[in-house]
């Protein structure tokens, strides 16, 4: 399994990113495909680039746990801003004491018990 790590980044080729974000971009689009329709869409690619850097920087560095959180931002909001615990989910992101894989599966615990297992269903922005 690809790791990446922030002190890597730099290092690492870049059409091995560009591979990883295609796939998750890929991934992305076909789990939420009313959400971001084609995976060549622009949108999907930006959005999965940006959950991968903001994984990055939180330190969730395995291609597993980086796609994990990306799927937590689509369900529940970039900022977890569709959930009740928005304050404690980021809590759990910002924790430097907590490895990647066991702070996506914190935030996933926190955000699905706080509606008790139900993804929310966002109201687009025109509707609201």
């Amino acid at each position: 399994m690809l790791t990446i790590r922030a002190e890597q980044l730099a290092a690492m080729s870049r059409a091995k990113l560009e591979d990883f974000v295609v796939r998750l971009a890929q991934s992305l689009a076909d789990s939420f495909p009313e959400r971001f329709g084609l995976a060549e869409a622009p949108e999907v690619t930006t959005f999965a680039r940006r959950a991968m850097t903001i994984a990055l920087e939180h330190g969730i560095t395995t291609e597993r746990s980086v796609a994990d959180f990306a799927r937590l931002r689509v369900s529940f909001g970039e900022a977890f801003e569709w959930t009740p615990v928005a304050d404690r989910a980021l809590a759990l992101l910002r924790d430097p004491t907590l490895p990647g894989p066991i702070k996506v599966a914190a935030i996933q615990d926190c955000l699905l018990s706080s509606t008790g297992g139900r993804l929310p269903t966002p109201i687009p922005e025109e509707q609201g």
